[in-house]
């Protein structure tokens, strides 16, 4: 029932001026109109829903977003088990003093700033029982949310299957790696949707990046 949430939401992402612009505005227009969202699928395939009244049922499954994000929080608890110290992720989940930071795309943003914080604020974080249904124990909330806008190539969404799609493996055969980390950290879409092209590729490579370590080298002392 995410439309409760919007108060909490909008008080909680409006605080966090640390946040990169993009970031926040996007998120804070996600709740303009926030609807109610299923956290199941009709699928045969994914993590069953853990009740009584689905049991053996194979036709219906948990939303795969909506089971994602709770596994950074059950993954912790699963290793901290597993090293024979089960308090132990309580030193990031409730300790005033952890951060946690999440780096993803501009799609992803969603679920990271307004349907995981809904869960964890429905957990517990000292809402009021009629949104937390009852007292639960205070999680921390996402601390920053670096996400990027959309990066297109020529043009073009980036699909596998409709052949947009850049491969690592071929880029090294045939390029420095450097060059490739370079340009894409200088036209990273941090603030605004950027195109990686070809042609510009080459442009940075031999007109700033070589050109500049030219100039460093030659004005070195010696």
């Amino acid at each position: 029932d995410l439309p409760q949430f919007v108060k909490p939401l909008q008080e909680w992402i409006a605080a966090q001026t640390h946040w990169r612009p993009n970031v926040r505005a996007f998120s804070l227009g996600l709740l303009k109109d926030l609807q109610p969202r299923a956290i199941t699928r009709d699928l045969e395939w994914g993590i069953p829903i853990p009740l009584p009244e689905y049991a053996g049922r194979e036709d219906k499954k948990i939303y795969v977003w909506f089971d994602a994000v709770i596994g950074y929080l059950s993954a912790s608890i699963e290793w901290a088990h597993n090293v024979g110290r089960p308090e132990a992720w309580r030193e990031w989940w409730q300790n005033p003093e952890a951060e946690h930071y999440y780096f993803q795309g501009k799609d992803n943003i969603v679920f990271h700033t307004v349907i995981w914080p809904s869960m964890l604020m429905g957990f517990g974080n000292g809402l009021p029982d009629t949104v937390a249904g009852a007292k639960g124990i205070d999680l921390k909330l996402p601390f920053n949310v670096a996400a990027s806008e959309f990066l297109t190539m020529e043009g073009k969404k980036f699909s596998s299957s409709r052949g947009v799609v850049i491969y690592v493996q071929d880029v090294l055969s045939r390029y420095d790696a450097d060059s490739l980390r370079y340009s894409l950290a200088v036209a990273g879409p941090e603030a605004q949707d950027t195109d990686f092209t070809w042609a510009e590729f080459v442009r940075r490579n031999n007109d700033e990046l070589v050109a500049t370590m030219l100039v460093y080298y030659r004005d070195l002392p010696g």
